[in-house]
């Protein structure tokens, strides 16, 4: 039976993984700083297209999952007429329209590519958007269709007329969901919509400019296009045509507005609010046992929001599946068979947020070397840290039930496994390090830390800033009792190893013990206390890791996925690796490859 005081109710809720309940989940997670930073960029837009007598495009540039969508719902659904009224269509339906126009197939006679381009929107929103426009603006336009016409210059604006009438507000805002997939038609196709895009910028459309040659078109700065896209397909649509000068020349009617992956403060944020969403008002601490079981969902997750509320959605749901009771707290042991099952969408490919064959080779490893050490606890600690990436000594003592000479034996066990051949490319598995209690000034103190650590070593980077808060931020954990903390390394040749392991560079022994002085000298000051890490080199094996953003050249994000994993889990010499991941990270910022891929 299990004890009343650990029964919790099962899981009431599932958020959506489009967007569509954003507001609701809002109450929960409350509003992300850097989401909020995003609102706050479209407001602006909004505001700027309020004044504006131009048609206005902003352009959110973000992965699959980081919450483009979800900008649409809590932003610009609120906007209600008379003063304005906003409208989502499908990327994938826009681009039919485009095909069709392009080839000549509807509107053959059209002259125009921003009238072509206009009309694509337009169509959309007829075919998916009336009920919509009825229930905004009172009223239901009738269907205009693209193929009675034979020109999209006089198409155009018969749909705007007919828009208008139905929907009589100051401005309309047409938000094209997932407009990326542009990238993926063929290249007429791509040039003809950023061509379109940049005439229509460039006043091209009579009716919603407002030109001085020839003076305020009928509708001039009521309609304002919100394009979404990720980031490798705005990089290749500024590849064609002029857009990039446009861009460059309209400023004022182009917003560019960047959605970034979560920190991990944030992802903690998240997680705390989803647990409430989907268990009415649970707090996570009483879910997860320990708290930092969702270290490895944040990390796989690389600031994706929606990969992280995929990750920590189906392992509450697989472990509520698993027990017809009621829903008892997570445990390491179970947290590390489920997240063997757990899959997740990262730049739109799937991806198994743990690989399987990985924990295994390493739980073999271990339990062989553990039962010719005498059956120590080290295959029990080795799981708690697969679970957690962070480990307090004395989590590890009341949660295996340890002394503190069974966990040194067990350290020493887990770590002399690191020398057998199938792991040649960790030095350790388990590293001794300090753990730093976050706080906004402490993050900035142990950056600045790292910026001057990473100044006394030239082959490290040319902007040690950067790599700073990269190194920082891979380095925030959370802890068993939910908060975050710093992982920093401990003076010595250990610490100086880790060093080498968190450096995504080439670093000689004498370069490594100089930073980690300078380090250790700049964060004496704040207060810490001993935990161990697992290996940042082992959780890059095992889980979905940052270093794919290295591998960019390799088309496909699930090949990238398996040619790092088997890339360094089979290699020898742990420099290459590191030499490599250092290349590709100078070369990238000053070598531009177009057309290399890996097929």
């Amino acid at each position: 039976m299990v004890s009343e005081s650990s029964c919790l109710p099962k899981p009431r809720r599932r958020p959506s993984e489009t967007g569509l309940n954003a507001d609701e989940m809002e109450r929960y997670v409350g509003v992300l700083r850097s989401r909020e930073e995003a609102r706050a960029k479209l407001r602006e837009f909004i505001e700027e297209a309020s004044a504006s007598e131009n048609p206005l495009v902003a352009l959110v540039v973000a992965e699959w999952g980081e919450g483009k969508t979800s900008l649409f719902y809590t932003v610009l659904n609120k906007l209600q007429p008379p003063q304005a009224a906003s409208f989502i269509v499908s990327g994938r339906t826009v681009i039919s329209f485009l095909e069709r126009i392009a080839s000549g197939a509807v509107a053959p006679q059209t002259a125009s590519v921003a009238h072509g381009f206009l009309a694509s929107v337009l169509a959309a929103l007829f075919v998916e958007q009336l009920e919509a426009i009825e229930r905004k603006c009172g009223s239901r336009p009738s269907p205009i269709e693209l193929s009675s016409f034979s020109r999209c210059e006089d198409y155009v604006p018969r749909a705007l007329e007919e828009l208008h009438a139905a929907c009589n507000c100051s401005k309309i805002f047409v938000f094209v969901d997932e407009f990326e997939d542009i990238v993926s038609a063929s290249p007429r196709v791509v040039e003809y919509a950023v061509s379109g895009i940049t005439h229509l910028l460039n006043g091209a459309v009579r009716e919603i400019s407002s030109r001085s040659d020839v003076g305020k078109g009928r509708y001039a700065g009521w309609l304002h296009l919100v394009l979404s896209l990720t980031p490798s397909a705005y990089t290749k649509l500024r590849g064609f045509g002029e857009l990039s000068s446009i861009i460059a020349r309209f400023s004022r009617r182009v917003k560019l507005i960047e959605l970034k992956p979560l920190p991990r403060s944030e992802a903690l944020a998240l997680l705390r609010g989803l647990c409430r969403y989907i268990f009415d008002g649970v707090e996570l601490e009483s879910v997860l046992r320990p708290c930092s079981l969702v270290n490895p969902l944040i990390v796989a997750s690389l600031g994706n929001p929606a990969a992280l509320q995929r990750a920590f959605t189906e392992l509450v749901y697989l472990k509520a599946a698993s027990s017809s009771e009621c829903f008892t707290p997570i445990t390491f042991s179970e947290a590390i068979e489920l997240v063997k099952r757990i899959s997740i969408d990262i730049a739109g490919a799937k991806l198994p947020l743990a690989v399987e064959s990985s924990i295994e080779k390493l739980r073999r490893v271990v339990s062989r070397v553990s039962k010719l050490a005498g059956g120590s606890k080290a295959l029990e600690l080795l799981d708690l840290a697969l679970a957690t990436l962070v480990i307090e000594p004395s989590d590890a003592k009341s949660l295996l039930g340890i002394s503190d000479a069974d966990l040194e034996d067990s350290v020493h066990t887990i770590n002399a496994a690191a020398r057998a051949p199938q792991l040649s490319f960790a030095t350790r598995i388990l590293y001794a390090a300090e753990l730093i209690p976050w706080s906004e000034e402490a993050r900035e103190r142990a950056v600045d830390a790292w910026r001057k650590a990473l100044s006394t070593c030239p082959s490290t980077s040319s902007d040690p800033s950067t790599l700073a808060e990269i190194i920082v931020e891979s380095s925030t954990y959370v802890d068993s009792r939910g908060g975050l903390a710093i992982a920093v390394p401990m003076k010595g040749e250990e610490g100086a190893n880790l060093v080498k392991e968190l450096v995504p560079t080439q670093l000689s022994s004498d370069e490594a013990a100089l930073l980690l002085s300078v380090l250790s000298r700049e964060l004496s000051s704040l207060e810490r206390r001993k935990a161990l890490i697992l290996s940042p080199r082992i959780v890059s094996t095992i889980y979905v890791s940052p270093e794919l953003t290295f591998l960019s050249f390799v088309k496909g994000v699930d090949r990238r996925f398996r040619y790092w994993r088997e890339l360094i889990s089979s290699i020898r010499d742990e420099h290459l690796l590191l030499g490599f991941v250092a290349a590709m990270s100078t070369l990238r910022s000053v070598l531009k490859v177009r057309r290399v891929e890996v097929l």
